[in-house]
């Protein structure tokens, strides 16, 4: 019974694999603006694939930067617990997003998630805020606080951010002063 269980679980995966590579190349495109989203089960191939295999890292990464966002929310959950896993894995989404393959979505929520980027991520991601895009400076802000950074490299950030030509950026400098408390940093 364990023989027949281990053989069907792998042709399971296959077929799954299968079924999810056929949709990628045979469904309707995806509306680049305007338009109906077409049907497509690749949503449902991801989740049923996370549950019963191992994905790679490449292709993890591929599913979160895929044209479909149900095929990016199907596959948010499983990336965001494998950068707590994996430092190889948080290099190479870190190298995802600064490719801007990933969204800064996902950045701000592994941040969120007080994901344990290392001394050297995390000067990657300080460096986005000198980005010359604010979107990736806004995003970046979130390494501004504990674990990420200590209460001077708060301060010294903070301090130049607070004159950003962004108002939204120039904002949370400000909430991020009173969050912190301007006499504590």
């Amino acid at each position: 019974a364990r023989k027949v269980a281990v053989a069907f679980q792998a042709d399971l995966k296959v077929t799954l694999w299968e079924s999810y590579r056929y949709w990628q190349v045979n469904e309707e495109p995806y509306p680049t603006s305007n338009g109906v989203i077409p049907d497509s089960p690749r949503a449902d191939l991801v989740k049923v694939i996370l549950m019963v295999a191992v994905v790679e890292d490449a292709e993890l990464i591929n599913m979160a930067a895929d044209p479909r966002s149900d095929v990016r929310e199907a596959s948010n959950q499983a990336l965001l617990d494998r950068l707590v896993q994996s430092e190889d894995f948080r290099d190479t989404f870190l190298a995802a997003v600064l490719e801007e393959k990933l969204t800064l979505f996902l950045l701000v929520e592994a941040l969120k998630n007080e994901t344990p980027f290392s001394l050297r991520q995390c000067a990657m991601i300080k460096d986005m805020l000198n980005d010359e895009d604010p979107k990736k400076r806004y995003a970046a802000m979130m390494v501004l606080s504990a674990p990420y950074s200590t209460a001077e490299e708060t301060q010294r950030y903070v301090q130049r951010l607070l004159s950003d030509e962004e108002e939204d950026i120039r904002e949370r400098a400000h909430e991020i002063l009173r969050c912190c408390g301007a006499s504590k940093i």
